[in-house]
């Protein structure tokens, strides 16, 4: 899941800066949470959002995100079950790309439908389909991810092991995890390249870096400069 104000040209480099912490486990209120992955811009967030349903925790707050995914639609809706308030993301496809919103909702639960209107009527554009050397924002992470997935397979590379190389005594994603991504990846729009040269792997690695894989964008450096 992502946040909004990372698509301020100002915030953008400073909010994802701030997540690192999140991206190893930790809130920046330096508690721990659930999940295997967090990367996320608002909330505490993850980078790769549940497919399915989810139950993440800090000191103070439970809360459950449900995954939905409709024709031209996804959503992640969460429930902070101690105050009883709802939360949403929403990617809808358009002309082009897709409508990203991500909005608060109070103690009212959001239907698809209202998801999919206000994504539409204010939400951020973003284009689609995605291939490397086309710029990047936050709303392509599932793109970036499904690519890294692409190259690994290419060079004979198991992309968890490559993730557990980046960030030691971590459990991020599994292969599972990686098969949802490319799912989402598809449902979005993207472009795997035919061959994986030196110039692809460098638009690789500097996506990785705007979604906040900077370690992983690391490792796969050294790998192509010959190193272990």
């Amino acid at each position: 899941m992502l946040g909004k104000r990372a698509y301020h040209a100002v915030l953008a480099v400073q909010t994802l800066r701030a997540a690192e912490a999140s991206v190893l486990g930790e809130s920046r209120e330096g508690t721990r949470e659930s999940g295997r992955l967090r990367c996320g811009v608002k909330r505490g967030a993850r980078a790769i959002p549940p497919q399915g349903k989810e139950t993440t925790m800090d000191l103070s707050h439970r809360v459950s995100t449900t995954f939905t995914l409709q024709g031209d639609t996804c959503a992640w809706i969460a429930l902070n079950e101690q105050r009883q308030t709802w939360s949403a993301e929403v990617l809808v496809r358009v002309h082009g790309g897709i409508q990203y919103r991500d909005l608060d909702y109070g103690h009212e639960q959001p239907t698809l439908e209202r998801l999919r209107q206000d994504a539409l009527s204010g939400g951020f554009f973003s284009r689609r389909p995605f291939q490397l050397g086309a710029d990047v924002d936050p709303t392509m992470t599932h793109c970036v991810l499904a690519l890294l997935e692409h190259f690994c397979t290419s060079r004979g590379i198991d992309p968890p092991l490559l993730l557990e190389r980046a960030y030691p005594e971590k459990l991020f994603l599994v292969a599972q995890d990686f098969r949802e991504i490319r799912t989402q990846a598809d449902w979005e729009g993207t472009l795997y390249p035919k061959l994986w040269d030196s110039q692809t792997v460098s638009e690789l690695t500097s996506a990785l870096g705007v979604i906040c894989f900077d370690e992983v964008a690391d490792v796969i450096e050294v790998m192509m400069e010959g190193g272990n």
